[in-house]
């Protein structure tokens, strides 16, 4: 008696085991399949989040047209990629017994995504999936102090929104919490900084009554970021805001006309 029987498309072993209704049996010595003609390459980085400015290994994996390896020795590939100007350690490298070529590849030091080729002679091709390249550690030298307005009047009660933004060396914005952080003013009522874990920070800055030049700080574990000028300006009015209930009165009805002081 035989019976077809289809393997699995991923390369394995196993055994095959008949019986009858009177229970004799029988088992089949080890079946192992084996991967098919080689069809692609499976290409892969090292890390997916790598560091902007850092380098990633990626790896091109000969394989069958089920994604099993093939190992073919000599095989010389050739790597491209996209998004930002990444380089290359080689342009080419060469399988070795495991049918895999490897090649060190140095991204560039903004964040961009990528994504990497391999081709060899024989025109086998694979594209790895989209990787993403992510900022570094925080830099108090490149991190920001942002106020939403840099010119407020001196009246004790007008605010403004302090920003820290946290950057890496490279000026790429980092998107997580990068320690405590600290704002505050030379003049002014600053409330708390509220951390917004993604890699922001935020105050309010409450206006003094007197007129005076002020600087907005902040620190980064204790240590200061650069930080920005802004001006509290006399609280004087110098002009009328004139507004109306409303601009399309219908003619003969009543509207109630306002003039607010204003130091515009």
């Amino acid at each position: 008696v035989s019976v077809q029987f289809a393997t699995a498309t991923t390369v394995g072993s196993g055994t095959v085991t008949a019986q009858d209704a009177s229970a004799l049996t029988g088992t089949s010595a080890a079946i192992t399949s084996v991967a098919g003609p080689a069809a692609k390459y499976a290409v892969t980085p090292g890390t997916t989040s790598p560091i902007a400015g850092a380098t990633v290994t990626i790896t091109a994996q000969l394989t069958d047209a089920n994604g099993n390896a093939v190992s073919t020795a000599g095989t010389v590939v050739t790597w491209s990629a996209t998004g930002a100007a990444g380089t290359f350690a080689t342009p080419t490298s060469t399988t070795g017994t495991t049918g895999a070529a490897t090649v060190s590849y140095t991204t560039a030091v903004l964040v961009s995504p990528y994504t990497v080729t391999a081709t060899d002679g024989g025109s086998l091709t694979g594209t790895s999936a989209t990787f993403t390249s992510v900022a570094g550690p925080a830099s108090v030298a490149r991190s920001t102090v942002q106020p939403s307005v840099t010119v407020l009047a001196a009246d004790g009660f007008s605010t403004m929104t302090i920003t820290v933004q946290l950057r890496d060396a490279n000026t790429n914005a980092v998107h997580v919490s990068g320690g405590i952080v600290v704002i505050s003013a030379t003049t002014g009522t600053v409330s708390a900084t509220t951390d917004n874990h993604d890699g922001t920070y935020t105050a309010t800055l409450t206006a003094p009554s007197a007129p005076s030049a002020a600087t907005v700080n902040a620190t980064l574990n204790g240590v200061a970021l650069p930080g920005t000028a802004i001006t509290f300006i006399p609280n004087t009015a110098t002009q009328y805001v004139v507004t109306s209930s409303s601009v399309q009165p219908v003619a003969g009805t009543a509207v109630t006309i306002s003039a607010q002081l204003a130091n515009v």
